[in-house]
């Protein structure tokens, strides 16, 4: 059986394996269950990975004390490529649609290319990024700080072409930023912040950037989200799924004035927005 802790768990986007990360990495599969690889000969603990579209190719992320490294993966025959010590430490890795990487560390997202590992660029921030997610377009990407505290700036976006940084909200002492756990990029325009200290989903708007507490599917939506997620057509979502202490799970289209309907449980009522 596999053993964790695991920082990481990701499914190849053909559903064939999940690899799992941590002291640890392992590839199932996940027709038989069965582990078919462990470690890879690789070592170091595994922070975070990345996978290819395709389902070819992964890349793993490697802590090595203060040293961070990529190695890739060749999921087609499970073999480890050559591994490449990064010029700067970092535990998040993010893999754009253009084929990008970005490994996230505090004050700053260092870009790779997938193919060679080769440094790209690095991009200067206020704050300790998160995972990257971007635009169905692919032009913007967007990330939460996770250390808002004493600088706001709680979101944060760049173009991607031009790596210029957009932050909200400006830090201001009296009203202290929210801190989020996840954004939700439902389309070009459209992404929602999911505040799970206070049960709260926001909405996001890319430019300006902003946000404001959501309506879509009244206020038990917007104030008592345990977690949330969206469905994944493009170039825009057309569900947005909730759980909620009140109701349950609930699904309801995104901003068409249709109902909220319970899934699992709970009460039988219908929230509409």
């Amino acid at each position: 059986g596999v053993t964790g802790p695991f920082s990481v768990a990701k499914i190849t986007s053909d559903g064939k394996y999940l690899l799992l990360g941590g002291t640890s990495l392992y590839v199932v599969d996940t027709t038989t269950n069965a582990i078919v690889a462990t470690n890879l000969g690789l070592t170091g603990t595994f922070s975070d990975l990345a996978i290819s579209p395709d389902s070819k190719t992964a890349w793993i992320l490697q802590q090595f004390g203060a040293i961070s490294s990529v190695t890739p993966i060749n999921l087609t025959n499970l073999t480890a490529g050559t591994r490449k010590d990064l010029p700067y430490s970092g535990s998040i890795m993010s893999l754009s649609p253009t084929g990008a990487l970005y490994v996230s560390s505090s004050g700053r997202i260092a870009e790779y290319t997938s193919d060679t590992l080769a440094e790209v660029a690095t991009i200067p921030v206020i704050g300790t990024p998160g995972a990257i997610k971007f635009s169905p377009d692919a032009t913007r990407a967007f990330f939460i700080n996770s250390t808002p505290q004493n600088v706001g700036r709680s979101i944060q976006s760049f173009r991607v072409a031009q790596r210029d940084i957009s932050e909200w909200p400006a830090f201001d002492f009296n009203n202290p930023a929210p801190i989020f756990d996840d954004l939700l990029v439902a389309s070009n325009d459209r992404i929602f912040g999911l505040q799970r200290s206070a049960n709260t989903l926001w909405e996001i708007t890319a430019s300006p950037l902003g946000g404001v507490i959501t309506n879509v599917g009244g206020s038990v939506v917007g104030t008592q989200v345990m977690a949330a997620a969206i469905s994944n057509e493009v170039p825009s979502a057309r569900y947005l799924y909730v759980t909620a202490p009140k109701d349950g799970l609930t699904i309801g289209p995104i901003g068409r004035g249709l109902p909220f309907e319970p899934m699992l449980g709970g009460s039988e009522q219908l929230d509409f927005d």
